[in-house]
């Protein structure tokens, strides 16, 4: 790429989110006199912020997606665009409750939660048991419907694989569906879901969902992320709140002891989900307005 900068020699450079390739090709592109700007910034409130220098060295502007990095990025003296969060142009619905459980030949009157388990084969591996371990609990006191909309390239056949085997009783449970695709339909219309931490929180959160966030790491990179990471709160939507308003169970709080208790004090306290869905929508009105793209389209116009 570098390379290609010298031959092609263009007007501007934009990149896009990936820090730690993506602040080593700024450098070069600054040394050789590039205009570079970054469209979904590092996450140096997260961890890193020694990062805050070099993008005020290498960075002519950036362009962000969460509501308080722009005061970040300017009180170093980067100038900064907030265009709102893309979930916001993607996050929707086509689906209503009666026609979501009618597919999946499922009641719905009970209670429906949706299990969440990330994107990744190994996310999937590490919360995915303790998921269905908490399903199985609350089955014991709710009956209740789940559902598991698996990420793009996670095989279902595997997954359903392991689930009977371990997890007997909730895998022959005629209440558990593990499904590919609709993962919107079932984020809107479940009564509650557990989500692991991620992207999918925030999409949780525009959808207006009552959840409880669950994550767990190998042990050494947990070790490693409690010396680097400096949040007090490890979900996005709590990140973006500026408090706790959805709980987090992380580690070695992630056990069914904890998380079922909780959940089933969302699925049979009705005022405490109204609540958290008034927090959840003031979360979606700080993540801006839809036309994130655009927005940013239109900041590198300017620059240009």
């Amino acid at each position: 790429l570098c390379r290609a900068l010298k031959e092609r020699k263009p007007d501007l450079l934009l990149l896009i989110d990936y820090p730690g390739f993506n602040l080593r090709l700024a450098r070069q592109a600054k040394k050789e006199g590039f205009k570079v700007l970054y469209y979904i910034t590092p996450q140096v409130w997260a961890w890193g912020k020694w990062r805050l220098r070099q993008m005020k060295r290498w960075v002519d502007r950036a362009i962000v997606i969460l509501p308080f990095e722009e005061k970040l990025f300017q009180d170093v003296g980067v100038p900064t665009t907030f265009v709102g969060h893309p979930l916001l142009d993607i996050v929707h619905s086509q689906l209503s409750r009666s026609e979501l459980c009618h597919s999946l030949k499922l009641s719905p009157a009970k209670p429906l939660i949706g299990l969440l388990p990330g994107s990744r084969k190994g996310e999937v591996e590490r919360i995915l048991p303790l998921m269905l371990q908490c399903a199985e609990e609350i089955q014991k006191e709710i009956k209740a419907s789940f559902v598991v909309p698996l990420a793009p390239g996670i095989e279902q056949k595997e997954i359903w694989k392991r689930v009977k085997h371990r997890y007997p009783r909730i895998g022959s449970s005629s209440e558990l569906r593990i499904i590919n695709g609709n993962t919107y339909e079932v984020m809107k219309n479940a009564d509650l879901l557990l989500v692991a931490s991620g992207s999918a929180t925030l999409e949780a959160a525009l959808l207006g969902t009552p959840m409880v966030i669950l994550y767990k790491l190998s042990p050494l990179s947990y070790w490693i992320g409690k010396r680097i990471v400096r949040v007090q709160n490890l979900g996005l939507v709590n990140i973006v709140a500026e408090r706790r308003v959805v709980p987090e169970f992380i580690q070695s709080s992630a056990r069914p002891s904890l998380v079922v208790p909780e959940a089933i004090s969302l699925l049979t306290d009705e005022d405490r989900r109204n609540r958290m869905r008034q927090d959840l929508k003031e979360v979606k009105a700080k993540l801006g307005e839809p036309g994130a793209p655009v927005k940013a389209a239109k900041a590198v116009l300017e620059e240009l």
